[in-house]
């Protein structure tokens, strides 16, 4: 991605305004076109996830507790499945000096510290579900870790017409579409971007820069290149 953003500032540079906007559009579409990624994760709507955790509560199956923590903590963070099935208890926090609950450790995909809020609830709730040392994990089922298979089977099941929805619109775009465990992500993502604009949703993500974040949400891509044009077009 870091080429990516490079070669970008590169034509920015290089041409002038109207002529860097068609080279920057053209040169997005190849890379989109040759790139070998999987299937796209579509977002999920908040209140049907919030639907979903509600009823989950009211289970006696560990399983669906877990499962309904994962939901919170995948929106509420907007961590990757690896890093989100794989918290411990050390990893979750209370300030007691400022009354605030967080979640803190080292993203394993980039190496980027983060530190994300969460609800007094939710820290109770994880607290309660974990082991009783600080190596056991936050989700897990009888000391076993949860993988990110099992989160992406259980969120399609679920969310059956969302992602009967998905696979439809993919079919439409040419595209493979879905919702998995990497959906909470991304809907975390719309988020704040939709309350907050895109650069919250960059910050919030750990991108390096805003074409990244756009996109990844599939938004603001026109108008990230129209702002990019204006500031470097006119430098040649």
């Amino acid at each position: 991605m870091c080429i990516l953003v490079e070669e970008i500032t590169q034509l920015a540079m290089k041409y002038p305004k109207q002529e860097n906007i068609d080279k920057m559009k053209a040169f997005l579409k190849s890379t989109e076109a040759n790139s070998k990624g999987g299937a796209i994760c579509s977002s999920i709507p908040f209140d049907k996830l919030q639907e979903q955790w509600v009823e989950l509560h009211k289970s006696s199956d560990r399983r669906d507790i877990d499962f309904a923590l994962s939901l919170k903590l995948g929106i509420c963070t907007g961590l990757r499945s690896k890093d989100l099935l794989g918290l411990k208890r050390f990893n979750i926090h209370r300030d007691s000096l400022l009354g605030k609950c967080y979640v803190e450790g080292i993203a394993s995909k980039t190496g980027k510290p983060y530190k994300k809020p969460i609800s007094e609830d939710l820290y109770n709730s994880l607290y309660a579900s974990a082991g009783d040392n600080d190596e056991s994990l936050l989700i897990h089922n009888k000391g076993k870790a949860y993988q990110h298979g099992w989160l992406s089977r259980r969120i399609q099941r679920a969310f059956k017409k969302e992602h009967e929805a998905a696979k439809q619109e993919g079919k439409r775009r040419g595209q493979r579409i879905t919702i998995g465990a990497h959906s909470l992500r991304k809907t975390y993502g719309m988020m704040l971007y939709k309350e907050k604009g895109i650069n919250a949703a960059r910050i919030g993500l750990q991108h390096d820069s805003l074409i990244t974040t756009s996109k990844y949400l599939g938004v603001g891509t026109e108008e990230q290149i129209e702002m990019e044009a204006d500031v470097f077009g006119g430098l040649v």
